[in-house]
Order: C-alpha cells, then sequence, then structure tokens
C-alpha cells in the first residue's frame, strides 16, 4: 500500500499526515494524524481531491502551509516475511 506523507503547519502546531486508501472502501483515501493518533471520517475520491481540500482549510487559516514528505509502500508483514525467507534459502 503506497502512502503519501504530508508536514502540517496549523495556527498552534505541526503534525505528519498520511494519506492512505481507506481499508474498506479502496477506492476511496483517508487522511491519517499520524502525530495526534487520529484518522479523519472525511473520504476523497482521489489524491487530488485530498489535496483541494487542504489547499481549502489553507484558505480558511485552518492550515498555514503543507508540504509533501517522500512518500513509501508499506508492505504487510507476511510479504516482507515470505522474501527474507526466500533469500535465506
Amino acid at each position: 500500500m503506497l502512502i503519501y506523507r504530508f508536514s502540517v503547519t496549523r495556527p498552534k502546531d505541526t503534525v505528519e499526515v498520511w494519506l492512505i486508501r481507506n481499508k474498506y472502501s479502496p477506492f476511496e483515501f483517508q487522511f491519517v494524524n499520524i502525530s495526534k493518533g487520529y484518522i479523519c471520517p472525511c473520504k476523497f475520491k482521489t489524491f487530488e481531491d485530498a489535496v483541494k481540500d487542504m489547499e481549502s482549510l489553507k484558505s480558511e487559516g485552518k492550515i498555514i502551509h503543507y508540504e509533501r514528505l517522500p512518500d513509501f509502500d508499506f508492505k504487510p508483514l507476511s510479504v516482507v516475511a515470505s522474501k527474507f525467507e526466500e533469500e535465506i534459502k
């Protein structure tokens, strides 16, 4: 699963936010505030829609600045373990 990462500066703090595909609806994205352990109930059809939402929050003054951090591809432990086992053989 590809995880899109952002650093978001708000008026009172800076947090790391991930944009991930919804577990139960893989055709939707959701923001997860990693710094606070909060899953936003908002759902977006595309990556671009999610970024537009951040732009909207920025124009409202709820977000001061955001920047994209390097993405990473999260692989389930079972996939990582099987590749490791293959390398050992």
